[in-house]
């Protein structure tokens, strides 16, 4: 099956993802975004970020705000204000332009009561944006002032993080060195430019081959150091690069021989669903916010430590251990084979399965799994923990008005849990973490007939 696209008439990748009550998509030409030279006049680029509501969802907007970040910092995106314009896609949107010390705000306000999201969407063009001087990771915000029509939605902006790549001098047009990437065929057959592709695949870069020139090929995912000096491909003229797990910009590096002239060409290859093979943050990420937010299902097959927040907008699978000192969210599940540390709470819409759960406060809105046998727990006698686990109990009575209570007590750590329902209604549970050699003892008021649960779950096999 075929689309009737050319290669050159595809849509470029998107930039970075996000979403809030409203689905948001940013692209930038040129892409990817380069920092300005250091003493020369800024770069000008331009963006363009395509809001849309969820399919078979409305959403009832009356306002947006777009927030760049401005200042001379890795993290701020340009210098300040000054020629910068603003497009839209629908004569039913206006807009204005507000500066603070540390931000541009472009303000966007439809007519009347409002605009409805529904199969209509707004793109919204950001133009003549001066990219700062520093690389590394920025950010876009959006604030959307919405009412959902169909369901409720948090209201919080929307992050959208993107990378400034360093600046690299500008290659003419027609270059002789004509670096691209292609997609991986195995017998060296020319393929299709490979702009996006999935998660564990290898592309193959081409070039011109040319006489008299000395190259070094540089990136992430090449069979050598890519650190300096680069791999020499002089007289090569095209390398396949190992299995690329996340997105990667390459840099080609062409040198005259005879007039020593240097030129840069650079490709960027986009994954989806990048697989992250380990990742240690010890500090605030990118110096946005200190918060790590995965937009698409992320499997990690090392250990994974977030000193700070780690937020997961799709599945999560961890195939060792996970430690979060801030707060854990994943909206679609997460399956964790090792232990799980978590100082701050634990917010989960899907299942959550683990061998060892350690947190603060655990929200889960499907079924909670700890992998291990359960054991009863007798009342009224104490009981010593043979291994570290979670203690979980509820009274059930069977009588209208009749509301028995139940305290739990570990090392005279005493709290309290009471029935609130009337006939056939169990009480709330109560979780109670235990660690071995602790004793739990058990009182309360149980009148004939109402029943008490308790079950000790260990944490691991």
């Amino acid at each position: 099956m075929t689309t009737g696209l050319t290669v050159e008439e595809l849509p470029p990748p998107a930039y970075a993802l996000g979403r809030g009550a409203l689905d948001h998509a940013l692209t930038s030409a040129p892409f990817p975004l380069q920092a300005s030279h250091a003493t020369e006049p800024l770069n000008r680029a331009d963006l363009d970020l395509v809001i849309s509501a969820a399919p078979d969802e409305e959403v009832l907007c009356r306002g947006l705000e777009i927030e760049l970040p401005m200042g001379t910092t890795a993290q701020d995106l340009v210098e300040s204000a000054d020629g910068i314009t603003i497009t839209l896609s629908d004569d039913f949107w206006s807009w204005s332009l507000e500066t603070t010390d540390t931000a541009v705000r472009c303000l966007l306000t439809p007519q009347g009561d409002g605009f409805i999201f529904d199969e209509d969407g707004l793109t919204v063009g950001l133009r003549g944006l001066g990219i700062n001087r520093e690389h590394g990771n920025s950010y876009l915000r959006v604030f959307e002032d919405y009412e959902p029509l169909k369901q409720n939605t948090t209201r919080q902006p929307v992050t959208l993080v993107f990378e400034k790549a360093p600046y690299r001098p500008e290659i003419e047009s027609g270059s002789p060195n004509r670096f691209s990437a292609h997609r991986y065929s195995g017998s060296g057959a020319d393929t299709a430019p490979a702009t996006l592709v999935k998660a564990g695949s290898t592309v193959t870069l081409r070039w011109q081959y040319r006489q008299g020139v000395e190259r070094h090929l540089f990136g992430q995912y090449l069979s050598a150091d890519y650190s300096a000096p680069g791999i020499d491909v002089s007289q090569l003229s095209r390398f396949d690069t190992e299995p690329l797990q996340r997105a990667t910009t390459f840099t080609l590096r062409t040198r005259d021989q005879e007039t020593g002239e240097t030129t840069y060409d650079t490709v960027t290859v986009q994954v989806d669903s990048p697989t992250l093979a380990g990742l240690d943050l010890t500090g605030p990420l990118s110096g946005y916010d200190g918060r790590l937010t995965l937009a698409v299902p992320v499997t990690v097959a090392g250990e994974l430590v977030a000193e700070q927040g780690l937020e997961a907008a799709g599945a999560f699978h961890a195939s060792t251990a996970v430690t979060v000192t801030d707060t854990l969210t994943a909206e679609a599940g997460a399956a964790i084979d090792g232990p799980l540390q978590v100082d701050g709470s634990i917010e989960v819409l899907g299942d959550v399965e683990a061998q060892h759960i350690t947190t603060g406060n655990l929200t889960a809105k499907k079924t909670v799994k700890m992998l291990g046998e359960s054991h009863s727990v007798p009342r009224d006698k104490p009981l010593t923990a043979e291994s570290d686990g979670l203690v979980v109990g509820h009274v059930f009575s069977p009588y209208w008005g009749v509301r028995p209570d139940l305290t739990l007590q570990v090392n005279g750590d005493q709290r309290t849990m009471r029935a609130r329902a009337d006939s056939d209604h169990p009480s709330e549970a109560v979780f109670m973490p235990v660690l071995r050699g602790e004793t739990l003892t058990t009182s309360g008021y149980l009148p004939g007939g109402n029943t008490l649960r308790l079950v000790l779950v260990p944490f691991g096999s």
